[in-house]
């Protein structure tokens, strides 16, 4: 059996869940928080190796709690997957934390599993780095 990695997606439209879900099932786990709040307790009691965070969560920021969520979860891939294609935005997102952003649309959705791969990889290989330095 494949090893495959779990991702949670903090997602509250399901149009977007069901879209983003049939891109990354073949290569992804899959389990889904609709609000920030359930995101925090899942990640408290399950192992994730990413999180993809929607910007905005019934009309609400998310941004807020990118930092508690990498207080809790610092070495968890954290990419914001958002309609909002502003730089300040991208900026901020990046400024409070998260490790990648993409803007929702139909071609980063079909590229959407080839940059969680990439993002994860990128980031196992600098723990790894980062973990050999201090042994």
């Amino acid at each position: 059996m494949l090893n495959l990695k779990k991702v949670l997606v903090v997602e509250d439209e399901e149009i977007y869940f069901i879209k983003i879900s049939q891109v990354l099932t073949t290569h992804f786990l899959i389990q889904r928080a609709k609000t920030v709040n359930q995101a925090l307790q899942l990640l408290e009691h399950n192992h994730f190796d990413a999180i993809l965070l929607d910007k905005f969560l019934n009309e609400e920021s998310s941004f807020s709690q990118i930092p508690k969520i990498k207080q809790l979860v610092p070495t968890t891939t954290l990419i914001v997957f958002t309609t909002d294609d502003s730089l300040e935005s991208v900026a901020e997102s990046i400024n409070m934390g998260a490790d990648d952003y993409v803007v929702k649309d139909l071609e980063s959705l079909n590229a959407l599993a080839v940059r969680l791969k990439m993002t994860l990889e990128k980031f196992a290989s600098m723990r790894s780095s980062v973990q050999s330095r201090k042994s």
